[in-house]
């Protein structure tokens, strides 16, 4: 988990392009290049790793054969995310996973399942987000599962 800082120009001035040396707390947490931003514009932060959030992602995946004649390999990946809140606050995190794509027309992939549901639906490039609060000392679990099918023997290489 990252921290980002998301900051609106209301200085009446455009802040110019510059070096910029970022600050969490007392704690430096790294070095920035400013890009030239008007009034109300905004600017983003990196702020480095949280060290009070764990993230664990695991996959799970399960392949069977499909097919009397043309047998197909099928298989399903279950996507498990569990975020671990160690703050003494409530957070709000933002979580992107992605459901693969191909290229080739003998290989299928479909979105089966989200729990959550994600916040939109997955874009153009399969990319699924969840905004989830999270109370202090608690976990919140995401999971997704989608299916790849392909031709019987094929490898699959993610």
């Amino acid at each position: 988990a990252y921290l980002k800082a998301q900051v609106t120009n209301t200085s009446g001035r455009p802040m110019l392009r510059g070096r910029a040396n970022v600050f969490s707390g007392d704690a430096f947490v790294g070095e920035n290049i400013l890009q030239t931003t008007g009034q109300g514009g905004t600017i983003d932060f990196p702020l480095g790793a949280d060290q009070d959030v764990r993230v664990v992602r695991t996959v799970i995946p399960k392949t069977e054969t499909d097919g009397l004649v043309w047998k197909d390999d099928v298989t399903t990946y279950t996507q498990r995310i569990e975020i671990a809140n160690y703050k003494k606050s409530t957070i709000q995190i933002r979580i992107v996973d992605q459901v693969p794509k191909t290229r080739n027309e003998k290989i299928d992939i479909d979105l089966i399942s989200t729990d959550p549901q994600p916040a939109t639906k997955p874009d153009v490039d399969g990319i699924l987000r969840w905004d989830v609060s999270i109370a202090p000392g608690k976990k919140q679990t995401v999971t997704f599962s989608y299916r790849g099918k392909r031709p019987h023997n094929w490898q699959l290489f993610q």
